[in-house]
């Protein structure tokens, strides 16, 4: 699922674009909730897996990946080979034809408190030794380890223990985030990933490329609010610099499957994001006068104006004998979505998607619907839940820990209402 961020070269007047438990539960393929609090996916795209030693000889013996055809099934997205107290390691595989699952781990979700703050350090020391363990046994004699010789670290499935993690590569992973943020802190927290790319230390450790984007569209927004005459709320605020990084990131050729171009991804739909604005009776007032104005100045100083236009404007590459797709998801416009949402309907869902046989392919867009995260000071607010999918680089997994532990720490000061900075150490020292 890790999606390097892609880069637009058009210069124009506004400067150039960048998009870009201790107790097993008894089902092990629920695995843990991506929802509530802070939670984290590592994805560590060159730990390859296979279904058994001979499977991955079979594969040696081929010419190439593409010539593979295996005697028994690959791994499938989502099963889980391993259970611990705070992670679970999964198998996770791109949306492209003949790609090859890889390791993933998915903590469980940790509540913004002095005891979220313990365990989630808890879990990224016992993945790091987990790590080192793949890295020592694997590195002795072969490139590959049996998930069963790694049970001291956690619950394998007995038909899990002759799964094969081959090593590709070393054990570089990106770290992606899903929080729940107070509606009022959400322009709160962009500001500070905006703020992260501004510090020369931060060059080489945050991803300039989402930085770069939202630095635009926070310049939209102001844009926007200047040209309507009014002052937004923070909330309408970021909401609205979030439409304008979806639309935009639309426009790529989308890689493997839509939730690909999106470095933030929306998991409470825009519809429930839409009603919990301030604004919101003045917004849909009149026929929602203001809010199609509002609109039509965004798109055009984002430049997405042409509201018929399809919100896939390029298609999506699905394999590498077919790459683009151009009616894939077409069905969906630019202006339906918009308008729509102000109505109590997210399209960008697979619930309400026009192209109802394609729908699947939305994937988590949006997919908590109206759920919402209890957030702030004893839980007091509740806020949309995201997904940040670009905000990191990849990393060697002794350096994941650092990196979680700072966005764990920005989101609790800023749903306690306490402006915070992304790379800003707190009160954990």
């Amino acid at each position: 699922m890790y999606i390097q961020s892609q880069k637009n070269t058009k210069n124009d007047s506004k400067g150039k674009r960048v998009n870009s438990c201790s107790q097993m539960p008894p089902d092990l393929s629920s695995g843990f909730p991506i929802q509530r609090a802070v939670g984290y996916e590592v994805e560590v795209g060159d730990y390859k897996l296979f279904r058994s030693p001979e499977q991955l000889m079979e594969f040696a013996e081929c010419a190439s990946a593409l010539e593979f055809r295996p005697s028994i099934s690959v791994m499938k997205k989502d099963e889980t080979l391993l259970h611990s107290e705070f992670f679970d390691l999964k198998a996770d595989i791109s949306g492209e034809k003949g790609s090859m699952p890889y390791v993933e781990f998915v903590t469980k979700p940790f509540e913004e408190s002095d005891q979220g703050h313990e365990d989630l350090i808890k879990a990224f020391t016992s993945l790091e030794a987990l790590m080192w363990e793949i890295e020592k046994i694997s590195g002795l004699e072969t490139n590959f380890i049996e998930v069963g010789r790694l049970d001291k670290h956690g619950v394998v499935p007995p038909q899990y223990r002759r799964t094969v993690i081959y090593k590709k590569g070393g054990g570089v992973g990106t770290v992606q985030i899903t929080l729940g943020i107070a509606m009022n802190r959400l322009k709160g927290l962009l500001d500070s990933i905006v703020d992260s790319g501004k510090d020369q230390w931060s060059k080489n450790m945050w991803s300039n490329s989402l930085s770069d984007m939202l630095l635009e569209t926070m310049s939209i927004v102001d844009r926007v609010q200047k040209e309507v005459g009014m002052v937004f709320s923070s909330e309408l605020q970021g909401f609205l610099a979030l439409i304008a990084q979806t639309l935009y990131s639309a426009q790529i050729p989308i890689r493997s499957y839509p939730k690909s171009a999106f470095m933030i991804l929306a998991r409470t739909d825009y519809a429930t994001m839409f009603n919990m604005l301030p604004e919101k009776e003045v917004l849909t007032k009149d026929d929602g006068a203001l809010w199609q104005k509002i609109v039509e100045v965004l798109c055009r100083e984002n430049e997405t104006e042409d509201l018929e236009a399809e919100f896939f404007t390029r298609g999506v590459y699905h394999d590498k004998k077919h790459p683009v797709h151009l009616n894939t998801l077409k069905g969906l416009k630019r202006k339906d979505w918009l308008f729509e949402m102000a109505k109590g309907k997210d399209l960008l869902t697979q619930r309400h998607f026009p192209k109802r046989l394609r729908a699947y392919e939305l994937e988590s867009m949006g997919g908590y619907g109206d759920k919402l995260d209890q957030v702030g000071e004893g839980q007091q607010f509740k806020g949309p839940i995201l997904e940040m999918r670009s905000l990191d680089y990849s990393r060697p997994f002794p350096f994941w820990r650092n990196f979680a532990e700072q966005c764990f720490e920005l989101t609790w000061m800023l749903n306690r209402g306490i402006s915070a900075k992304l790379g800003q150490r707190m009160f954990f020292d």
